[in-house]
Parts: structure tokens; sequence; C-alpha cells
């Protein structure tokens, strides 16, 4: 299990490698005191489809966001992770990323 504190905007959190229910992923979890400290979302460890073949399932996950990249709008900006490995990256919108619908 590895665990770093990150800031995103205004929030903070721990971002930890975890098994959850037998699925690995990543749990980021709120540190900021305040209306959010405490919540958690997991994102699974889900791979990604590129022609129609899952790859990386349980060893990494792909989550788009909701950005168009600025420069070519065929692309979009996704989050990558593996259990070492944590960066945003831009690429086609057709390669089949998971993503996590989440309420306000």
């Amino acid at each position: 299990m590895s665990i770093n504190t990150k800031t995103y905007g205004s929030i903070s959190c721990t971002v930890t490698w975890t098994t959850q229910s037998g699925v690995a992923g990543l749990l980021f979890t709120c540190v900021v005191e305040g209306s959010c400290k405490g919540n958690a979302i997991f994102l699974p460890a889900a791979g990604y489809r590129l022609n129609g073949d899952l790859n990386s399932a349980g060893a990494a996950g792909c989550y788009w966001t909701s950005s168009l990249f600025t420069y070519n709008r065929n692309n979009s900006y996704f989050l990558i992770f593996t259990s070492e490995y944590r960066q945003m990256q831009n690429f086609q919108r057709y390669w089949g990323h998971s993503i996590r619908p989440v309420s306000e």
C-alpha cells in the first residue's frame, strides 16, 4: 500500500493504493478541515479498452475527466494510475477509459 497526500485546487486528500472487496484501485480521502473531511471515493483499477480488448484490468486505472484538451478538441484529459504511478494525460477520446459519475 502506498499513501501520498496531494492537493487538487483547494482540496487536499490522501491517495492510497488499496484493495476493496477484492478489487485493487486508488482511494482518495479528503483531509481538509471542514465539510469534506473524511469523504472518500474509490476508483477501481479497471484497465482500459482499445480496439475492443480489455487491457491492464486490476493493475491500472484510466478515468476520463470532463475537460477537453485545449490544443486538440479530439482529445480529453484523463487520470492514469497504477500502484506506483499517477498522472494526468490527454489522448484521443475513442480510447475506452472509465468514467465515474459523481453527484454534487
